[in-house]
């Protein structure tokens, strides 16, 4: 165990010491003037039967052997100087002074080593807080980091939802718009679309439907027809109070039975009518037709304009619906919007004219 020296108050690092057998006070070999070799040359009882010079002096005088001046640690036995010098005077100085300075002897203050000294102390305490504030920072970052991935996946899946929700509102509508088209189209089936009669004032269109039909085989009456005009701009005059178009506006007539309807196409296809007997002026084709709505005529007048292209044989309507042919003995393909017919028939060739009002 580690301890003080009694006289000069230096630590004693090791086991080379001297101890006070009344006392107890332990002395380095400096300072009771032995040497290491002497040490180890003493008995264990020379060793334990030492006493300082206080404990020394406490002694009833008998002779000078046991006065400071025979050294500073006395051996009480018969036998304490046969390895001492005899004069211990002669040995006093001896102690080599400038290893071990005196008790309470001040040293020199270094400033500038006391400065650097607490300035590293205080660029410690800085670099300390600096790490300090490193590790709040890298801690903050790391949060708002999560924080906004966090939010960017949030809000990533929302744009997610929206665009699968945009797509079904789209298919919805689309859904709704060619639901709304089709009863659109069935609203007209008793509806039929008359063309290539020529304008008049005055005209009666009831009885040019009763006349025409009367021509073509098939008795109709007044009762038979519940709303029968013309569709379309009227077209302007020129001074001569004549049209300056000469395609005439189609006359629609809505019968009362879909069966008399389908009854006028049917005996239309089969005989040819003109415009004799019914209008006066040049004598013109007239044609039967069902009535479309406006998107299946925009999609009639292209499919017509694309089997000639391609080389279709047969266009037609029937029911509402616009079917092809591509020759005698194919079969028929139902068109339903444009991306059909480019698929069936074949992209438009004149794509400057094609209107694809369908939505």
């Amino acid at each position: 165990m580690s301890s003080n020296c009694a006289a000069c108050g230096d630590l004693i690092r090791d086991l080379y010491y001297m101890e006070c057998s009344q006392c107890t006070k332990r002395f380095d070999l400096i300072c009771v003037n032995v040497s290491k070799a002497i040490y180890d040359e003493y008995a264990a009882r020379q060793k334990n039967n030492r006493l300082c010079p206080s404990c020394t002096s406490a002694l009833p005088r008998g002779d000078n052997t046991t006065t400071p001046a025979r050294g500073l640690l006395a051996i009480h036995d018969t036998d304490t100087y046969t390895r001492e010098s005899d004069n211990v005077n002669t040995s006093r100085g001896s102690k080599p002074r400038t290893t071990k300075p005196k008790i309470g002897e001040d040293k020199p203050p270094n400033t500038d080593l006391m400065e650097l000294i607490a300035e590293l102390r205080y660029l410690r305490q800085e670099v300390k807080e600096v790490k300090q504030q490193n590790t709040d920072i890298k801690q903050q970052v790391s949060t708002i980091s999560e924080t906004l991935s966090q939010t960017l996946n949030e809000h990533s899946q929302q744009l997610r939802n929206a665009e699968l929700e945009i797509c079904s509102l789209k298919n919805t509508v689309d859904q709704l718009q060619q639901k709304l088209a089709t009863q659109q189209q069935v609203g007209m089936r008793k509806s039929l679309e008359i063309s290539g009669v020529a304008e008049t004032n005055g005209e009666n269109l009831s009885h040019i439907l009763i006349t025409a039909s009367k021509k073509i085989g098939v008795e109709l009456s007044e009762s038979d027809i519940d709303e029968i005009a013309r569709i379309g701009p009227k077209s302007a005059k020129s001074p001569n109070n004549s049209p300056k178009n000469q395609t005439p506006r189609p006359i629609v007539a809505k019968l009362t039975r879909k069966l008399k309807r389908d009854e006028l196409i049917k005996s239309a296809k089969t005989r040819r009518l003109t415009s004799e007997h019914l209008v006066d002026g040049q004598i013109t084709p007239v044609f039967f037709n069902e009535r479309l709505t406006k998107e299946n005529r925009q999609l009639f007048r292209e499919a017509r304009a694309r089997t000639k292209d391609y080389e279709f044989r047969y266009c037609w309507v029937r029911n509402g619906g616009i079917f092809v042919r591509k020759a005698d003995g194919k079969p028929a393909i139902r068109i339903f919007d444009f991306v059909a017919l480019d698929q069936r028939v074949g992209p438009s060739k004149h794509p400057e004219n094609t209107e694809h009002a369908i939505p």
